[in-house]
């Protein structure tokens, strides 16, 4: 049965309607240092020649087809993604960086087979119901000499904001979902290795929490990922509190730290 965190409907009417959720948490996430900008850790990973078709799975507003496009790549290139509002400046944007875009899922990719030189799944396939059945599409839509390029998080990965998803969940009894519970960086190699040779490195960077504010906001934009779902009065109570919870680990050690723990995997479909 489908959570909260896979029900592809529950993802539009919530936390992808829009890029709006999506942007603040990507601002807290550049706040981090040494920086790490996952598109350009995509782009170091690409062939090397420039025509090449690319398909971005779970694309949201497109940022990275159009930051692929600036840097001089000339072929065809897609975006899908379950949410269309999600698209929206995507498909703004679509005619002036030749881009195209399409509501479809992971696990029916509506094009022939091999029909790109490049998939890009970036922090995405939390949200699939059936992974197994994506990983098999996605290879089936790769050229044989294709490349298949993953991020995503470790279990590891932020453990402050862990902490504030306990609080809620022991405080309220609100479940707040972990993506990193479902499918990470160790888990994703079992789901690849029948069809996929792959090698990934782990990307990691820090943030000191002199304030509460900025993971506050972060947090904020996990409204929809509560389980149940809390009201917009209870939501005030529970980011109220969270606030106070949050200042008071900041004061028990003033050198608090949230970590990103993350990863980015080259994979190449197997020769048979």
């Amino acid at each position: 049965m489908s959570t909260i965190q896979t029900n592809p409907q529950a993802l539009i009417d919530g936390q992808y309607k829009t890029d709006k959720e999506l942007n603040v948490r990507q601002s807290f996430n550049d706040l981090f240092e040494p920086k790490i900008h996952l598109d350009t850790e995509i782009l170091k990973r690409l062939p090397n020649n420039k025509d090449i078709s690319i398909l971005d799975v779970g694309c949201g507003s497109g940022n990275t087809l159009m930051f692929l496009r600036e840097r001089g790549y000339t072929e065809k290139m897609v975006g899908i993604d379950i949410s269309e509002g999600i698209m929206k400046k995507g498909i703004d944007l679509s005619e002036k960086y030749a881009l195209a875009f399409q509501q479809a899922t992971a696990e029916d990719l509506p094009f022939d087979e091999n029909a790109f030189d490049v998939v890009i799944a970036r922090h995405v396939l939390y949200h699939v119901d059936d992974i197994s059945l994506a990983i098999q599409e996605i290879h089936r839509v790769l050229k044989p000499t294709g490349v298949f390029i993953i991020t995503l998080n470790s279990f590891e990965n932020k453990p402050v904001m862990l902490k504030l998803r306990q609080f809620v969940k022991e405080k309220f009894d609100i479940g707040m979902i972990r993506n990193e519970e479902r499918i990470g960086t160790l888990p994703i190699q079992e789901y690849l290795s029948s069809l996929f040779d792959f090698e990934y490195t782990e990307l990691s960077n820090s943030l000191h929490l002199a304030t509460p504010d900025k993971l506050a906001e972060y947090f904020n934009t996990y409204q929809n990922t509560g389980e149940p779902i809390p009201s917009h009065k209870k939501w005030q109570t529970i980011m109220n509190d969270v606030k106070n919870y949050l200042q008071s680990l900041i004061d028990e050690n003033p050198d608090l730290m949230e970590k990103n723990v993350a990863s980015i995997t080259l994979a190449k479909p197997k020769r048979i």
